[in-house]
């Protein structure tokens, strides 16, 4: 049997079950929300679906967030073909 080196870290204990031990879970850093400007008339067009204009913010922030490199029309039609989909 080989001899450990003492330069490198121990190896992770196996397995219990189907967990992983969680002293062992290393939580990744929450990414802040990316600040994005989507301009009030692609709101005010998905306002006409959901008829709240909080929820029509959160929708295309959403999407944005999904799709950093889309423009604020992409995401709006994106937001309303999702709403449109799920309504049928």
């Amino acid at each position: 049997m080989a001899t450990p080196n003492p330069n490198q870290p121990p190896p992770p204990p196996p397995c219990v079950g189907s967990k992983l031990n969680p002293a062992y879970i290393i939580p990744l850093p929450k990414r802040p929300a990316t600040p994005v400007h989507i301009p009030l008339w692609e709101i005010a067009r998905l306002d006409k679906y959901t008829g709240n204009r909080a929820a029509s913010e959160r929708l295309v922030r959403a999407v944005s967030v999904a799709n950093p490199t889309r423009d604020a029309k992409w995401c709006a039609d994106k937001a309303i073909h999702d709403l449109e989909r799920d309504r049928h």
